[in-house]
């Protein structure tokens, strides 16, 4: 599991509802799910990409999950 500390840099100046922030961890978790026994390192680049794509406005939880996926290689 992230910690805090991780993500911080990523969304010091972003601000979610916690309506966005249910569809963030959603997307996150069906992601770590999907891929299965994943190391620290992917599940921080999933983490970066589903935060990445939420701050450009996006808060569908398919959306935010197929833009975590993106261009991995498992």
């Amino acid at each position: 599991m992230m910690t805090a500390t991780a993500v911080y840099p990523l969304s010091r100046n972003a601000a979610f509802t916690p309506e966005v922030t249910n569809a963030m961890g959603e997307a996150f978790d069906l992601a770590c799910r999907v891929l299965g026994q994943i190391p620290p390192h992917v599940k921080e680049t999933i983490a970066t990409r589903v935060i990445r794509e939420a701050s450009t406005g996006e808060r569908d939880t398919n959306r935010l999950f197929t833009a975590a996926l993106k261009g991995l290689s498992v």
